[in-house]
């Protein structure tokens, strides 16, 4: 069972010496989104976040993304709903899934384009409050990383 060492504020929050992140800040960029790690079948999306929602829009590979566009919206959560889970050898995915009464649910794997962008939405996430986990064992095994 996972447990919150704090209760996250959607309008900002310090972590450990970092600058905190204005809610109403934007922070955009495309991720491929998968139902498991080693799913053959993905999506690619434009993900953005503000005003402490996540919003996930569906991309053709062709063309940039037209978030305006209500059809394309495959979902939106609050990031105070939100943990972010790490997996072992997986340096450009992240877990995201809501969490609930310590226990992950609806869990979605997403593939940045690398190390390094994957590490910029980790950092986002921690400045908004969401905890990071490491799921490399399952997230009914997950512990809570202080990064």
């Amino acid at each position: 069972m996972l447990h919150r060492r704090h209760s996250s504020a959607v309008s900002t929050v310090r972590h450990c010496g970092q600058e905190e992140w204005p809610a109403h800040r934007l922070v955009r960029g495309r991720l491929t989104l998968k139902g498991t790690p080693s799913h053959s079948n993905a999506i690619l999306a434009e993900c953005s976040i503000k005003n402490g929602i996540l919003s996930m829009a569906k991309q053709p590979a062709s063309s940039p993304g037209n978030m305006s566009d209500p059809s394309a919206v495959l979902a939106e959560v609050p990031v105070d709903q939100l943990a972010v889970g790490l997996l072992k050898g997986r340096t450009d995915m992240i877990m995201l899934a809501t969490l609930h009464k310590g226990r992950m649910y609806d869990e979605i794997y997403c593939v940045a384009a690398g190390q390094s962008k994957r590490n910029q939405w980790i950092a986002v996430f921690r400045r908004m409050g969401v905890p990071v986990f490491d799921v490399s064992e399952g997230t009914e095994n997950a512990r809570e990383l202080r990064l």
